[in-house]
């Protein structure tokens, strides 16, 4: 049948490209008689010509569709990948369970029946849990439909270049597509365009598998000209699928940045040498822990470099001061918030690190 083998072409096209592929999300193609009684049975939308549903990771496409073949790009791909992989779509995944295990105890039953409708009236003692559990589904859905929606467009494109299904998206989007969806769909396009598919794809909390060609591709993006101006890249952090991506920067031109994925801690190359000088656990952490992505392809001299390095007082006092700063930064941010766990953490690295100075012995990393 040609969506299993569109199935099986497109998941290793994704699995090339990003390392992820369908494991639990399924499909099912029905007639059109069949089609129109799901969509009664299921209370969906009756122009619909593809639905997926969260809670069963169950993709259902109308097989007479002239756009079947992108439909199940769209339904079991894109938004079958968003609620397996992204966070929003976990998220979604585990709001819509929670709701189905409090409909099993308004049932008494340990399994739903499929397609039942039913109604709950105010007296039951379920009825506020299960209200407020509705309402909180729906205000999070309602506030990521546009990424839910806007990823699920933007992988069908990219699924239907590589299999000669563009035409059909295109005529798709031209006669059945609402405009306010081809608004979003082109939003979706001018991010990548910017920025690159990598950078796309982990913003919406998908995990991240990506070596160096993958970090220099978003750098360049992301810094147009003046990644020229980077002397110096290091890899560093947890480096985990759905950790930050943490990067260590040594340029005149590059600022330190923060966002929901990507950390770029950054020095200039004057403040690069004399933190080096100081021992600042700051900058011996990426040098000891990190990998070099640009700047050297032997970190093994600037690791002895610092080995070398004579442990002075100024070293000491710097490191000190530095704690002391971030501490009272600390103060500023609320508490538990992320910036508040990074600054509380190197307040107390870069005190112990002093206290080690004290001893005679370099801490270097903050493992």
């Amino acid at each position: 049948m040609i969506i299993d083998r569109l199935n099986l072409e497109c998941s290793e096209i994704l699995k090339s490209e990003f390392k992820i592929k369908p494991y639990k999300s399924n499909y099912k193609i029905y007639s059109n008689e069949e089609w129109n009684k799901f969509l009664v049975q299921t209370n969906s939308n009756k122009e619909s010509l593809g639905v997926y549903f969260s809670r069963s990771f169950s993709a259902h496409l109308k097989r007479d569709s002239e756009f079947l073949p992108v439909n199940f790009l769209h339904e079991f791909f894109g938004h079958g990948l968003f609620c397996e992989y992204s966070l929003i779509g976990k998220n979604i995944v585990t709001l819509d369970s929670k709701l189905e295990e409090t409909e099993k105890q308004i049932l008494s039953v340990k399994k739903l029946p499929k397609n039942k409708h039913f109604k709950i009236g105010k007296t039951n003692p379920y009825f506020n849990i299960y209200k407020k559990q509705i309402n909180e589904l729906r205000k999070f859905c309602n506030e990521n439909n546009h990424n839910y929606e806007g990823f699920a467009m933007w992988l069908e494109d990219y699924l239907a270049s590589f299999t000669n299904n563009k035409h059909l998206f295109e005529k798709k989007m031209e006669k059945i597509v609402h405009s306010k969806y081809r608004r979003l769909f082109n939003q979706f396009k001018s991010f990548e365009d910017k920025y690159g598919k990598f950078a796309l794809v982990y913003q919406l909390g998908f995990p991240k598998f990506y070596d160096k060609s993958i970090i220099i591709d978003i750098l360049k993006k992301r810094y147009d000209k003046e990644f020229e101006t980077i002397e110096l890249c290091i890899l560093y952090g947890s480096r985990k699928p759905y950790s930050d991506i943490d990067l260590f920067i040594v340029s005149d031109k590059i600022d330190s940045y923060q966002d929901i994925w990507f950390d770029v801690y950054a020095k200039t190359k004057k403040e690069f040498d004399h933190e080096l000088k100081m021992l600042d656990i700051s900058i011996t952490d990426p040098i000891f822990s990190g990998e070099f992505i640009i700047g050297s392809d032997n970190s093994d001299p600037l690791r002895k470099k610092v080995l070398d390095m004579p442990i002075t007082k100024e070293a000491i006092n710097h490191n000190l001061k530095k704690s002391e700063e971030q501490g009272k930064f600390a103060l500023m941010l609320p508490k538990n918030s992320k910036e508040w766990k990074i600054a509380s953490s190197y307040e107390n690295s870069l005190r112990t690190n002093a206290e080690e100075l004290k001893k005679g012995k370099k801490m270097l990393t903050l493992r």
